[in-house]
């Protein structure tokens, strides 16, 4: 988790395609045994998208939920939940 932190902005180069990725490591629910949060904003071809990546670790699960930072916010408790059900 914190080499994927570590670097503020990156490109990401396809074939056709040259992205650039800024990232920001936020802050999120503590959920689990450990948690980590970042922020994407990929800006390819003149478009800007941003993205919420959180990572939970609860015992030997490990969840990542990727989405738009509102859903991501959600629906994090939900989706550890239904990941660690037994």
């Amino acid at each position: 988790m914190t080499a994927m932190g570590a670097c503020p902005s990156y490109q990401l180069v396809t074939a056709t395609t040259v992205a650039e990725v800024r990232t920001q490591t936020v802050p999120v629910p503590r959920l689990g045994d450990e948690q980590w949060g970042q922020v994407l904003t990929v800006i390819a071809g003149g478009q800007r998208t941003v993205v919420q990546q959180t990572v939970i670790r609860d015992g030997a699960v490990l969840l990542v939920i990727s989405g738009s930072p509102a859903e991501v916010a959600v629906h994090g408790q939900t989706a550890l939940a239904k990941a660690t059900a037994r």
